[in-house]
């Protein structure tokens, strides 16, 4: 009997332990889905993670996907979102975060495809203005992902980022190792606050306060508060300091981080701690919107605006304190502005050099970084130029600031490979940028533009104050003289190590000069000369290295080049520019140098370039003359003879014997030819040896600076390389 109770009450048990499993998971997903309503993707990611039927509840996934990818989780997001595709899972969103997911990676191809999906679906007239610009900026970022890298950009690491929100890391005039900056992490002043700033402890936010943070050796110290009288319950964001560093400029808002009051504080040690830091009494209004504050100097200010009379969104605008009163504000104008935002300004010490962040097309996507230097002879400002990947991202980008030596730049962004929300990041710039070495006493833009500004705003009270800066800009043009002159190029060489991949990183730059001079003179021709080290049998070295030269020539083709503008040469190890022995020993130099294509422009003079060749530099003693001989002898007039034309590889022992053949790519065919000589009766000996040696299908061509000339061009030739009247004679006997 009291065995049958307790296998009852152990019945009983296991029911209940399992209901309240049930109930336990029901209560965890009902949190869970609380906190990604309210946006709280953390909490809510934790939740998910312990969800126990995660993987078949459909919209839980779904949930989790989404939190994953606002969490900086990408290879996690890409997984549920893949899991919900193999479950057929039919919400039109997903395309939309397999567009997003792909594109923060900067795998645009793949993200323009899933963003074309979902347009399909989209009917939302704004979010499909938004797709349309996110497959133009896959578009921008397959153009120009292999751009010249200006700079390698590191995370400052979790003791400085958090999983929150750090913006406008700014360098102190007086300390290189110490940068302050805002942050919206926990312990902030005031604690969790909701949209009214009222204290929230389950759904509130925490506010940005002003912290500092100094490293020592490359390793960074835990922030720490500036001071207790500057943070408050408000969010406390750092604008810029003056140039001594003795003023600190920040604003304090709520909740709308755009509006709020500008002050002033004296910052510096012994200062009176009951006197509240001062509003900056200016025509910049931060009440009204004004903002993204940079001090040039101590009385010239440039910052962002929405004030009516702009170009479109936000505007970057300058003012001035001069003679006791402040300047009106002054657009920068058209060539800065445009109809879409520039923000968070910075003014290099030269006064001439711009760096500033933009949500324009132009770009790789959100906010991008360009930069752009005012030419005070044209009184204009020159083009924006992107900074290109790595510092710039699929993301927003902001808050570009060079150090105090032009050596590195510190910057915000919210890209996906971060900590979380907007981290700080530090760019090493590969040349140090000297702008930041040159001291100006002004702003020349400012100095040179805005008397003509008032002039012109006095003359005609009722005109658009917009259009002056273009008005100034233009009058100062007038008498400009374009004068058309050479353009120079510096051509250098592809290079491949042992693992034959002559698509490397570096080559792919290369890649990208070549096409945009093939963009900007369509009638420009390639030449491509593969060269090698004897790795194997001769013959299979020298078909090798037309096939190397092959996969560039397809890879320009594949990135929209003529095939037809492309000449193939393969050489092997027959020219090579360094010894490859030197008293028994190998030359490991050899090996580096002599893998590689080199590049040369047929045609340079016709389209007024001057071609300049970046050689690799070698010692007198290492080099060997058979490189500079094959390349002089290929100018002007030249022989070769010509012993097969195949489609494959020709495996003729006379490859092998000789160390002059070359393989010359026609339409698809290898056309093999021995000897490469400035005149007919050299080569006509070249053909008789090789018909002694029963090679009888050969033949004598002529080239022209390495093209090969035509029959009935010939006669039109002779005038100028009388040497071809021989030639003409022994074809026509």
């Amino acid at each position: 009997m009291n065995r049958v109770i307790n296998i009852k009450f152990l019945i009983v048990a296991i029911t209940l332990i399992f209901a309240g499993n049930v109930m336990g998971q029901k209560s965890i997903k009902k949190d869970a889905d609380r906190y990604f309503k309210n946006g709280n993707y953390f909490q809510a990611l934790k939740l998910y993670n312990i969800y126990d039927k995660i993987n078949t509840s459909k919209d839980a996934l779904y949930n989790r996907a989404i939190c994953n990818y606002e969490c900086h989780k990408i290879p996690q997001a890409k997984a549920d979102l893949n899991r919900l595709v193999a479950l057929r899972f039919d919400k039109k969103d997903l395309y939309y975060y397999l567009g997003l997911t792909n594109f923060a990676e900067n795998d645009f191809k793949n993200a323009a495809i899933f963003f074309k999906k979902y347009l399909r679906y989209s009917e939302n007239k704004d979010q499909r203005a938004d797709i349309v610009r996110k497959i133009k900026q896959c578009a921008y970022g397959i153009d120009h992902a292999y751009d010249d890298q200006i700079a390698f950009v590191e995370n400052l690491g979790d003791v400085v980022n958090s999983k929150y929100n750090e913006f406008n890391a700014i360098q102190s005039p007086n300390y290189n190792d110490r940068y302050y900056f805002s942050s919206n992490r926990e312990g902030s002043t005031g604690g969790l606050r909701n949209e009214k700033g009222l204290k929230d402890d389950i759904l509130g936010s925490y506010f940005l306060d002003i912290l500092v943070a100094e490293s020592s050796n490359g390793i960074w110290q835990n922030p720490s508060s500036i001071d207790p009288l500057l943070n408050s319950p408000k969010n406390d964001r750092i604008l810029d300091f003056s140039s001594d560093g003795s003023i600190l400029f920040y604003k304090k808002s709520l909740t709308d981080l755009s509006k709020g009051t500008i002050l002033v504080d004296t910052f510096k040690a012994g200062r009176d701690p009951g006197v509240f830091p001062s509003q900056l009494i200016s025509p910049i209004v931060g009440e009204l919107g004004d903002d993204y504050l940079t001090v040039f100097d101590d009385s010239t200010f440039v910052f962002s605006s929405k004030r009516a009379g702009g170009y479109g969104g936000y505007d970057l605008y300058v003012v001035g304190f001069r003679d006791g009163d402040w300047t009106l504000p002054f657009n920068l104008g058209p060539k800065i502005n445009s109809r879409y935002d520039e923000v968070s300004p910075f003014v290099s010490n030269d006064g001439k050099t711009l760096f500033l962040s933009s949500n324009r097309n132009e770009g790789f996507g959100g906010y991008d970084i360009f930069s752009t230097q005012f030419d005070q002879e044209k009184s204009s400002w020159k083009p924006l130029s992107n900074l290109g990947l790595p510092i710039n991202s699929t993301a927003d980008d902001l808050y570009y600031r060079l150090s105090n030596n032009g050596m590195t730049a510190t910057l915000s962004s919210n890209r996906k490979k971060g900590e979380g929300g907007f981290d700080l990041y530090i760019a090493y710039l590969t040349k140090q940028n000297m702008t930041q070495l040159t001291y100006s006493s002004s702003f020349p833009y400012f100095e040179n533009s805005y008397e003509k500004y008032l002039e012109q705003l006095i003359e005609n009270p009722e005109i658009d104050p917009s259009t002056l800066s273009e008005i100034v800009l233009e009058e100062s043009n007038e008498e400009e003289v374009v004068e058309t002159k050479q353009r120079e190029v510096v051509i250098s060489s592809f290079f491949y190590g042992d693992d034959d991949n002559v698509l490397t990183p570096q080559n792919l730059v290369k890649f990208k000069d070549i096409k945009d001079l093939m963009i900007i003179y369509p009638d420009l021709k390639i030449r491509l000369v593969s060269h090698s080290i004897a790795e194997g049998l001769p013959n299979y070295d020298l078909y090798f290295s037309i096939k190397r030269a092959e996969k560039i020539r397809d890879y320009m083709v594949s990135q929209g080049s003529d095939p037809k503008r492309f000449q193939l040469l393969a050489c092997g190890p027959n020219y090579p520019s360094v010894k490859n022995e030197l008293a028994g020993k190998k030359i490991a130099l050899a090996e580096k140098i002599n893998r590689r294509i080199d590049i040369d422009i047929l045609n340079a003079e016709e389209v007024n370039l001057k071609v300049i060749k970046d050689k690799p530099v070698v010692a007198e003693y290492l080099k060997d003359y058979k490189n500079d001989l094959f390349y002089t002898n290929l100018e002007g007039l030249s022989y070769r003879v010509q012993i097969a034309k195949v489609n494959q590889m020709y495996q003729n022992p006379i490859v092998s014997k000789s160390d002059d053949v070359i393989i010359e790519e026609e339409n698809g065919a290898y056309v093999y030819t021995i000897g490469l000589v400035s005149d007919f009766e050299s080569a006509k000996r070249v053909k008789d040896l090789l018909v002694r040696s029963e090679l009888n299908d050969t033949k004598i061509t002529a080239y022209l600076d390495g093209i090969r000339i035509e029959r009935n061009d010939l006669p039109l030739k002779v005038e100028q390389y009388p040497d071809l009247a021989n030639f003409l004679s022994y074809l026509n006997q």
